[in-house]
């Protein structure tokens, strides 16, 4: 009972940390380039003699953008360090590990798990928007490489960059799913323990 309870507890673990990472992943690449389209337009200005008010809305879209990949990243860090914390504790006891310890570990992951609901659902949402515009984004190198690839060593580099933003896609896209397996369970064992929380609220009352 225990083994296959423990080995279904790192599986809904494992989805935590993969939904954590890949949307580290994403937030630093929107803070990259952010910050890169920022300053592009920034100097820009810098150079210009009058005012460029495109490049002046692009430069301040660019650090609002950076602003936002950085709570992105931020939250997938905190959302990441929680998990560890339980993996930890997983780890400790998983030489001796018992039913007791098991079903303890779930109690604790569930009670993370409602505490970070909406910004877990938020970063599934986040991965998916970012795992479609890689997609995209590698469908357009293979697209301009086609026409503009002018020798063998373009044409290399070029698909290079189209298996890495496909790959990059493909998990932003997939790991949302593999973590959504587990939501329904969640939500169900959260609806049970607010059942059992409200069934002993009545018995203190002597109801």
């Amino acid at each position: 009972m225990s083994e296959v309870t423990a080995s279904r507890f790192v599986r809904e673990l494992t989805s935590f940390y993969a939904l954590s990472i890949i949307n580290m992943t994403f937030g630093a690449v929107a803070m990259a380039l952010s910050v890169s389209f920022g300053i592009h337009n920034a100097l820009a200005l810098v150079n210009a003699i009058n005012i460029l008010f495109p490049q002046l809305m692009f430069c301040i879209l660019g650090f609002l953008a950076f602003g936002l990949s950085l709570r992105w990243l931020l939250t997938s860090v905190e959302i990441l360090d929680g998990v560890q914390s339980i993996k930890d504790e997983y780890e400790k006891k998983e030489a001796d590990l018992v039913s007791d310890d098991v079903i303890g570990l779930i109690i604790q992951a569930m009670a993370y798990y409602r505490e970070k609901r909406t910004t877990m659902l938020k970063l599934v949402t986040a991965s998916k928007i970012a795992g479609i515009c890689f997609f995209v984004n590698g469908a357009t190198i293979l697209f301009s490489s086609v026409f503009s690839a002018s020798g063998a060593w373009d044409l290399l580099l070029s698909f290079v960059g189209v298996l890495l933003n496909l790959a990059v896609g493909l998990s932003g896209a997939c790991i949302p799913v593999y973590f959504k397996r587990y939501v329904s369970t969640w939500e169900e064992r959260l609806q049970g323990s607010v059942k059992a929380e409200k069934d002993l609220a009545k018995l203190m009352e002597g109801n």
